[in-house]
Order: C-alpha cells, then sequence, then structure tokens
C-alpha cells in the first residue's frame, strides 16, 4: 500500500515546542493507491535541468475574476470559487507515497507546483496527477524541511490554471476551504469547508476537515485566494486518562513562511535557507545529518555534530553584527535550547523569538572545541 501523507502534531503540554509524527499510512481495504501502468523511477540531481532564475508570467488575482464582481449568490460564488481553485489543485505521487500540491507560478511551459517537503521527502522525481488518468513528471526544484515546504516543476504546452501567492489579510471567522486528495486518488480534489479559528506567525489554524492525502494542499479563502498549504493537524491529545480525539484542529502554512523562502526553493535545488530574526542560517540536526557529505553539501561534515544527538539547530552562518554575532553565536555552533525549551528545527526557535515580549534570551549552545564538545550560556538580545 502507497503511503499518503499528512503531518500529525502530537500535542504535549505545549504544542508548538513537541515533537511531530506524520499520520503517513492509511490503514483501510479501500485502494489508496495511484492505479497508472505508467512507469516511475527517481532520477539523479544530474538528469534535472535548473536555473538561476525565472522570468514569470504574469499573474491573475482571483479578485479581479467574474466570480468576485458582486453579481453571484453566496452559493453561486462558492461553487465557482471551488471550481477555479480544483484547477490547479493537483495529486503527487512519489515512491514513498502520495499527497497534494497546487500550482501557483508559471515560467514559459514551467508550471510551479507547491506542496510539503514530507510529501516530497528523499525523491527528485514525482508523478503529477491532474485526473482523467492524466500524469505529468514532476522534479523537485528545493525543499525546506524547516518549514515543510518543497517546490516541484513541471513542463506543459498547454495551458494550465495556476493560483498566485498574494499576501492577504487573513481574519479568525473567515470563510476557508481545503482542497486536495485524502486517502488518495478515490477521493482526488476532494473539498471541505471551515472557518480560521487561529493565527501564529507561521501556521494558520483552521476547521476545515483535513486528512492523510490533504498534505500539501491549498488553503482558500472565499474569493479564491490561496492564503495557505495544508501540512499537519491534531489527531489527538495524551492525558493521564489515555488519547482524546481532537476534530477540527488543523494547520496551513501561511504566506510569510512560504515568501521567506519561496525564491530560494524554485532554484537549484536549494535548501531555503532564509536568514531569521537573530541573524543565522540554520539546519536542524537531522536535516544536517541527511544532507552533510554528500556531493551537494561536502563542505558540511558529520563531525561537527555529537554521537546520538537528535534534538538542536545547528547554526551554518552568522550575519556580522546582527544579535547572534554580539552574542557569540558562530558558524558550527548548536542552539540547544532558548529560554530552557529545546530547540528541535527553526520553526520552533522562530516561535520563542516571536511569543518572547522582553525580546531578552538565554541561549544555550554547544560548540566543538579541541575534538570536544563545551556547553556555553550566551543572552541573545534583539532591542
Amino acid at each position: 500500500m502507497k503511503k499518503i501523507f499528512v503531518s500529525v502534531l502530537c500535542l504535549l503540554v505545549i504544542a508548538f515546542t513537541s515533537g511531530c509524527d506524520l499520520l503517513d499510512d492509511y490503514s483501510s481495504s479501500s485502494n489508496t493507491s495511484f492505479e497508472t501502468n505508467q512507469l516511475y523511477e527517481d532520477v539523479s540531481l544530474d538528469e534535472i535541468t535548473f536555473y538561476d532564475s525565472y522570468t514569470f508570467d504574469k499573474s491573475t488575482s482571483p479578485l479581479d475574476l467574474p466570480f468576485n464582481d458582486g453579481t453571484l449568490s453566496i452559493e453561486e460564488k462558492r461553487i465557482e470559487v471551488i471550481e477555479y481553485a480544483q484547477s490547479a489543485i493537483v495529486a503527487i505521487q512519489t515512491l514513498n507515497g502520495s499527497g497534494s500540491g497546487v500550482i501557483y507560478n508559471k515560467s514559459d511551459n514551467y508550471y510551479f507546483i507547491l506542496t510539503n517537503a514530507h510529501v516530497t521527502n528523499g525523491v527528485n522525481k514525482v508523478l503529477v496527477y491532474f485526473g482523467d488518468n492524466n500524469y505529468i513528471d514532476g522534479y523537485v526544484m528545493g525543499y525546506d524541511d524547516e518549514k515543510d515546504l518543497s517546490v516541484v516543476r513541471i513542463e506543459s504546452k498547454e495551458t494550465l490554471t495556476w493560483i498566485p501567492l498574494e499576501n492577504v489579510d487573513v481574519k479568525k471567522g473567515s470563510t476557508v476551504y481545503a482542497i486536495g486528495s485524502p486517502l488518495g486518488l478515490e477521493y482526488y480534489n476532494s473539498v471541505s469547508i471551515g472557518i480560521v479559528s487561529n493565527i501564529s506567525p507561521a501556521k494558520i489554524q483552521h476547521t476545515a476537515s483535513i486528512n492523510p492525502g490533504n498534505s500539501g494542499g491549498a488553503l482558500i479563502n472565499s474569493s479564491g485566494q490561496l492564503i495557505g498549504i495544508n501540512s499537519s493537524k491534531i489527531a489527538e491529545v495524551p492525558t493521564s486518562d489515555g488519547n482524546i480525539a481532537v476534530e477540527g484542529m488543523g494547520f496551513a502554512i501561511n504566506y510569510a513562511t512560504i515568501n521567506n523562502c519561496i525564491s530560494k526553493l524554485e532554484v537549484n535545488h536549494g535548501l531555503g535557507l532564509e536568514t531569521i530574526l537573530i541573524g543565522i542560517n540554520g539546519l536542524s540536526i537531522q536535516t544536517y545529518l541527511l544532507i552533510a557529505e554528500t556531493d551537494n553539501y561536502p563542505q558540511l561534515k558529520k563531525e561537527y555534530i555529537p554521537e546520538n544527538m537528535y534534538d538542536g539547530l545547528i547554526v551554518t552562518a552568522v550575519e556580522a553584527f546582527s544579535p547572534a554575532h554580539l552574542a557569540n553565536i558562530q558558524a558550527f555552533d548548536i542552539i540547544y535550547s532558548v529560554d530552557g525549551v529545546i530547540i528541535s528545527n527553526i520553526s520552533i526557535l522562530e516561535e520563542m523569538l516571536l511569543i518572547n515580549q522582553n525580546k531578552t534570551f538565554n541561549v544555550q549552545i554547544l560548540r566543538l572545541v579541541n575534538n570536544n564538545f563545551v556547553l556555553y550560556n550566551t543572552i541573545v538580545s534583539l532591542k
């Protein structure tokens, strides 16, 4: 059985600092895999053509389309918005499983698809499904495990619909639609409706139903605008009396998070490393170990990581005169904790930096000194 992806947050006392598992296998007697006679084999990076830049075609905002001219009833508009959005939503098959994606940009005959990094995890080639047994080969341009984003490029001489990324003012209570392929191809391009229930700096919490296979699919507002990429949900909460099922707590990656790294994911198989608030670039330990000493990253040495260490953020670059630099944080230091909270990825670090009103942080770092790892404490100030 093919795996069908959605990320499920394991909610502990603090959801943002808890672990994250993938609900990556749907146990059912129904067929959840793609039925296709098309042969699928992964390719090496050498077989993919990458470009340093693209000239993107002019896009049309959904706000300028006829269904937003005010002449339709609420139900008529909803139907047309969903039909428009569905034409840009695809299903994605990899060697590891299947998920969803949304076409968001175009350059000549190239179209670009946003999905989750955990959907394209570990492969360079995917199959992109458009319905009616229609597949197109897609190639992973770049991915960012920390943001859980990936960009896939396809080529088509036929004109396809794409929904541009726009900076939309998202408000609690707004109507949203989640579109994707929950539980596999049998439910290709399914739609669920909900409202925005909460907003954090990186995610949109909503009540639209999402399930395994929705990962990478679009979160659309009532005007047809793309406001997020569905990535995870809280399915249950552990308590002293056992696990309690949770409903209506889905999460989508928001525009700000996507916009911060999208241009780096579109070219040269980028990892989407961006300078975060304190002035560093970094990778989680697990991502670092995955790419260290490979052909693309020979400068990243596994010896910089202590044995059996899985939590922490390894610093790959520090901006001069940034808060991190002034706190004597150096390249290849490992940020282990901030204000006592263990840092396992960039998202957790960013959340910590944003929620602390004092803007002064106690940071624990590990540094390799004379072949030994030494624990240091430092103060980072954003004041």
